[in-house]
């Protein structure tokens, strides 16, 4: 028998039995028994797949920095967030570079509004004047209705050019809401942004119909506040939120400019 060929080979083998050995050991001593979870909480990997036991069998792997569980697109984990775009649009239609048309158009629309208030004035004033039955009052109601047909396809006019002017803004903000919405979500992992009013966002005073759209804004019950993106958005597209008074105060002067020569 040749030693040396044997040597080696049974050195190896006592030594493993030796380290099985005191593994087994440490980890049934009453001494180390709380640092057993310590030793079994090492991380694993790297492995290329897990194979997970079930019917069928459930291979998991890492794909893209997401878990995958499949070839199909949806069997893959994916970062979710949320984001209130109501008020993000709001904001943005708000500042400065969106309502400086918005008001050019609506000052034109006021001081129009104000010179048919005048002719209307001057009209009602010229009527009190006139005896009942004279031949003046037919002219004066000609005229009348001359200026009734004029502010009439003025409005006509003012909200034609007012719609143009929204749909075309509101394209320009979607834009840039969703070229900086990949930026923040980016930045947060997240690969699906859900939009809805937060839930814990309290209800405005309003008829019923707009409590219940402020409901149905709400497209999620119950999320965790750290995956809203909305102030994240809101500095990334350097516009402040509007508050729900100051919003309502615009709201109040948009009804005051619209020239109505019905309650004159």
């Amino acid at each position: 028998m040749n030693y040396r060929t044997l040597a080696y080979p049974t050195f190896v083998l006592l030594s493993a039995i030796a380290a099985s050995s005191i593994t087994t050991l440490l980890l049934n001593s009453p001494t180390t028994a709380a640092a057993a979870p310590a030793l079994l909480s090492v991380e694993l990997g790297p492995a290329d797949a897990v194979l997970l036991a079930g019917s069928p069998e459930v291979r998991v792997t890492a794909a893209g920095g997401r878990i995958t569980w499949g070839t199909q697109p949806a069997a893959r984990a994916i970062g979710i967030a949320t984001v209130d775009i109501g008020a993000v649009l709001v904001a943005l239609t708000a500042s400065e570079r969106y309502s400086r048309d918005m008001k050019t158009l609506e000052e034109e629309a006021e001081a129009r509004g104000e010179d048919f208030r005048k002719r209307w004035e001057d009209m009602q004033a010229r009527m009190g004047k006139i005896e009942e039955g004279s031949p003046t009052a037919g002219a004066i109601d000609e005229e009348f209705q001359k200026l009734r047909s004029e502010v009439e396809r003025f409005q006509r006019q003012i909200d034609r050019r007012h719609g143009d002017l929204m749909l075309r803004q509101y394209e320009q903000a979607w834009g840039e809401i969703r070229s900086a919405l990949d930026v923040v979500a980016d930045r947060a992992g997240a690969d699906m942004v859900i939009k809805g009013t937060p839930t814990a966002e309290p209800f405005r005073k309003g008829d019923p119909e707009s409590l219940i759209q402020q409901v149905r804004s709400r497209t999620l019950v119950r999320t965790p506040e750290d995956i809203d993106l909305t102030d994240e958005l809101l500095k990334e597209l350097n516009i402040t939120r509007i508050t729900p008074e100051e919003e309502s105060a615009e709201e109040g002067d948009a009804e005051a400019d619209s020239p109505d020569m019905d309650n004159q």
